[in-house]
């Protein structure tokens, strides 16, 4: 017994215990980023509506606005989960879920301007946009610079929240008139990511890393119809009314971000 106890002591001495992997890129992605965003979008208001001048009666106005580029900068951070793995020794192949929380508005308020319309008739145009809510799923090719860095790029879709208003306000002569195009809009809208980063190991199991995208949502759904006026304090409603802003939105973000890739058994 003595004998058989002696020899399971040296083989628990002579044998090697298993060892994590060297450090790499490869495995499962649990990360953190956090940095700015700026929200760079392109407004111009477009509406067609009858406006009652007098109040029994309705006359034609048409208003085709300039367009107009409105940005914001703002702080966004978010979590980054994913995997990759190496292949053709220096080619590193992955995908990456994204989400990100902050807010970006945008605000334009215009003077008064002629509209094509009765005489002596002006508009007041206003527009207001906010970006939140940001996740994507992002394919992740890398290029290995030796064996602790890596260069990298991104593309997929990503999504976010968008909410927009959008008012017109009247002068004719010196009556104002309270305009019922006054719309607010909150949905998802969808675009497309463009990124390149470089990662730097700093240890086995982590990275630190700089990261730029550039996402595009191209033109925003913010057609409103069937607007209402209000005219010397009483409703006039009326079915021909229809407010057609056009929005076109895209992001740039320089992020920085900390991974932890879980390590494996050699």
């Amino acid at each position: 017994m003595k004998s058989i106890f002696a020899a399971l002591c040296c083989a628990s001495i002579f044998t090697p215990l298993p060892t994590l992997a060297a450090a790499s890129f490869n495995g499962v992605i649990l990360g953190i980023d956090g940095g700015i965003i700026q929200l760079d979008a392109a407004v111009k208001h477009n509406s067609y509506f009858l406006l009652p001048i007098p109040a029994a009666s309705f006359e034609t106005i048409l208003t085709n606005g300039p367009s107009t580029r409105l940005t914001d900068i703002t702080p966004t951070a978010g979590l980054i989960i994913g995997y990759a793995f190496s292949c053709m020794d220096s080619w590193l192949i992955g995908v990456e879920g994204r989400g990100n929380i902050g807010k970006t508005k945008i605000e334009q308020n215009s003077p008064l301007r002629n509209v094509t319309g009765p005489a002596q008739t002006n508009i007041a145009i206003g527009a207001t946009a906010e970006m939140s809510h940001q996740f994507g799923v992002l394919a992740k090719l890398g290029y290995h610079l030796g064996e602790d860095t890596l260069l990298y790029g991104l593309i997929g879709p990503q999504w976010a929240k968008f909410s927009s208003n959008f008012t017109n306000s009247f002068v004719n002569g010196d009556t104002p008139f309270s305009s019922g195009l006054n719309s607010a809009n909150s949905q998802y809208e969808a675009g497309y990511v463009l990124g390149l980063g470089i990662e730097q190991l700093i240890g086995p199991c982590w990275s630190f890393g700089l990261e730029y995208n550039f996402t595009n949502y191209g033109a925003l759904d913010t057609s409103y119809a069937n607007s209402q006026f209000i005219f010397q304090g009483t409703l006039v409603s009326t079915s021909e009314n229809e407010m057609m802003p056009n929005l076109h939105a895209k992001s740039n973000a320089m992020m920085l971000r900390l991974t932890y890739y879980y390590p494996s058994l050699a």
